[in-house]
C-alpha cells in the first residue's frame, strides 16, 4: 500500500477576487520527487506557500479546500505544526541566513555536533565554514539551505527555484543532492522552470497553467510532453528533438536525457 504524505483536495487560493489557484487535487507518496512546472504567474510557488503553511497564515489570502500533510490538517491546526515536518527553501536565499558565518548558521539549528559534521561532509562544506553564508557562490548558498534542512530531520523539503542562477556544475551537483535525499526516503516538492535537469528524476511532474492542473503523473508520458508543449512553458531542448524525430522513428519510450535518446536511437539502428 502507497504511503501518502501529501493530500490535497479542491485547493483554490485567491488574492483579493482574483483566483491564483483553482481547484486543484493531487496525492504525492512519501519518498517521492515531484516536480511543480508551469509558465510563469501559472501559481506554482503558490501552491508551495500553500504546502508549507505559509498560505494563509503569513500570506493573507483567500483560500478554499484541503491539505493534509503527514496527518495534519495546516489550514485548521497552524503552521506551528508542520515545524521539523515540513522545509521550504526560499527562491531568495539569503533569507535564510542570519550569521556571518557558516558554521554559526548551522549551530542555531542543531546542538549535535556529530550530526553536523555528518551534514557538513555529506554536502561539502568543511572548507566553506568560516565563510559568510551571504558572499557565498549561488550553487554553495543552495547546499548550505539544504544543509540547514537536514539539520532539522525534515521529512517533505520544498523549493522554490533552486537552480536559478547556478551554473551546470553545480546544478548537477544540487540535483545529484537531490536525488540522493529522495533515495534516502525524503519527500520533495521542487517549483522550477528550468524542468532539464529535473525531470530525469522526478517521480511526477505537476502542470499548473492558469492556476489549473492539467497534468499530474510521470513525466515520461506522452500526455506529459503534449502537456508541456501546449501550456505556453519553455520546452526542454530534449523534448522538442525527440518531438521531431518521434515523427519519423516512433519511440517506444520518451526520453529525458541525451543518453536517453542515443540508446533510443542506437535500438532503432540495430533493428
Amino acid at each position: 500500500m502507497v504511503n501518502i504524505c501529501i493530500r490535497v483536495r479542491n485547493l483554490s487560493v485567491a488574492y483579493d477576487e482574483h483566483y491564483v489557484l483553482k481547484n486543484i487535487s493531487m496525492d504525492i507518496p512519501c519518498g517521492e520527487l515531484v516536480v511543480i512546472a508551469g509558465p510563469r504567474g501559472s501559481g506554482k510557488t503558490t501552491l508551495l506557500y500553500a504546502l508549507s503553511g505559509f498560505i494563509p497564515h503569513i500570506i493573507n489570502c483567500r483560500i478554499e479546500g484541503d491539505i493534509e500533510i503527514l496527518g495534519i490538517n495546516p489550514l485548521r491546526d497552524g503552521i506551528e505544526t508542520l515545524v521539523d515536518r515540513v522545509f521550504l527553501l526560499h527562491s531568495e536565499l539569503n533569507l535564510h541566513f542570519l550569521t556571518e558565518k557558516v558554521l554559526d548558521e548551522l549551530r542555531l539549528h542543531t546542538e549535535d555536533m556529530e550530526y553536523l559534521n555528518e551534514i557538513v561532509e555529506y554536502l561539502g562544506l568543511r572548507e566553506y565554514l568560516d565563510k559568510d553564508p551571504k558572499k557565498l557562490s549561488a550553487g554553495l548558498k543552495q547546499r548550505l539551505a539544504l544543509a540547514l534542512a537536514l539539520t532539522k530531520n525534515t521529512k517533505i523539503l520544498l523549493l522554490d527555484e533552486p537552480l536559478s542562477y547556478l551554473d551546470m556544475n553545480s546544478i548537477q551537483v544540487v540535483t545529484g543532492i537531490l536525488y540522493d535525499l529522495v533515495l534516502k526516503g525524503m519527500t520533495i516538492i521542487v517549483s522550477e522552470h528550468r524542468i532539464d535537469y529535473l525531470l530525469p528524476i522526478a517521480n511526477k511532474i505537476a502542470i499548473l497553467v492558469n492556476g489549473e492542473l492539467r497534468y499530474f503523473g510521470t513525466p515520461r508520458s506522452h500526455q506529459a510532453l503534449e502537456t508541456i508543449i501546449n501550456s505556453g512553458m519553455r520546452v526542454p531542448p530534449i523534448l522538442k528533438l525527440f518531438t521531431r524525430l518521434n515523427n519519423i522513428l516512433r519511440f517506444r519510450s520518451i526520453p529525458l536525457t541525451i543518453n536517453e535518446l542515443m540508446e533510443e536511437l542506437t535500438l532503432r539502428c540495430s533493428t
